[in-house]
């Protein structure tokens, strides 16, 4: 009997570590981070990533200064609130465009792919030039729903033309004071 035993209390124990590897298969671990803070609004979805066309352009639509095709594009702000939680109100807000520029040009952002000797200039209805980096002029909030909008310029970069596809990425941080 005493034989019988220990056979048996071997045999649990071989088993035993296949047992907490079985218990074990399966599990897993998500993690999750985030951020929360305060904002006046929300950017609209639509705006948060945009893409706007540009077409065909040949070299003889570019003009003395060489700027070429201008688009238009905002970004909306929704849902806005002006109350802040420590009582104070949302005042104003600032975008700041960034990426990379061309040499000696922080106002021109770079293209890129076989296109060479063009960028991309940014400038809000004013006429002031977004340059990377650098807040662009305030805007006094609304209540509600508010438009930031601006004028995409496809310009010379100083470089010699040559033809190609192109593509540029800006990217955009918006600031409430």
């Amino acid at each position: 009997m005493a034989k019988i035993s220990r056979l048996l209390t071997f045999f649990f124990l071989l088993e035993l570590p296949f047992m907490s590897v079985a218990s074990t298969q399966g599990l897993g671990t998500v993690t999750m981070s985030g951020q929360i803070q305060e904002a006046a609004c929300s950017i609209h979805t639509e705006d948060v990533w945009q893409e706007i066309p540009f077409g065909v352009v040949s070299y003889n639509d570019l003009n003395q200064e060489g700027e070429a095709v201008t688009k238009p594009f905002a970004v909306r702000l929704v849902n806005c609130s002006l109350e802040r939680s420590n009582g104070d109100l949302w005042q104003s807000v600032n975008i700041t465009f960034g990426g990379e520029t061309t040499v000696f040009h922080p106002d021109i952002f770079r293209v890129y792919g076989e296109a060479q000797g063009l960028g991309l200039r940014i400038h809000n209805q004013a006429g002031d030039i977004a340059r990377a980096g650098e807040p662009m002029p305030k805007v006094y909030l609304q209540d509600d729903n508010n438009e930031l909008r601006y004028l995409l310029s496809l310009v010379r970069s100083g470089k010699s033309l040559s033809e190609g596809e192109w593509y540029g990425i800006i990217r955009f941080m918006v600031t409430y004071q």
